[in-house]
């Protein structure tokens, strides 16, 4: 599988979806799944459900599952900035983990009681990459994402 595109919500992957050729769909679970074509390459759409763990465990299944060589995430949750448009396509340099507060248990909110890490920097090469990627009509944007 060359392309996986993902997202929490079906809504957000209707649109990827109707623009596959040769389309077959297909379940895990609750989780729904088109594999077609998109233009010369092999894609796949799936969701994850909300929710970090939810996400994680269906990224998960997804990646074993298909084996793709990129995956893509689309759909924001209601985060777009004055500065972005439907269909920009926005690059995580880095995330920063904001909605973990463990504070009962000592470390300052974002921190948890096993790890320092609050933002996790992205590898240079994918965000090198991804920024090269320039779909027509859209624009490549590099910010930070947010764990949710």
């Amino acid at each position: 599988m060359a392309t996986l595109i993902l997202s929490a919500l079906e809504e957000e992957i209707a649109a990827c979806r109707e623009r596959l050729s040769g389309r077959r769909d297909g379940r895990w679970r609750e989780f729904t799944l088109s594999v077609g074509g998109l233009g010369r390459d092999r894609v796949a759409v799936a969701g994850t459900g909300v929710g970090k763990t939810m996400s994680a465990l269906a990224t998960q299944h997804w990646i074993d599952e298909l084996r793709p060589e990129r995956v893509f995430f689309v759909g924001t949750a209601g985060g777009l900035g004055a500065d972005v448009a439907v269909g920009d396509v926005i690059v995580a340099a880095d995330a920063l983990q904001y909605d973990l507060d463990v504070r009962a248990a000592g470390p300052q909110p974002g921190r948890g009681p096993v790890t320092d890490y609050r933002i996790i920097q992205s590898g240079r090469p994918p965000v090198g990459a991804a920024m090269r990627y320039q779909p027509a009509g859209c624009l490549p944007l590099k910010g930070r994402g947010r764990t949710v």
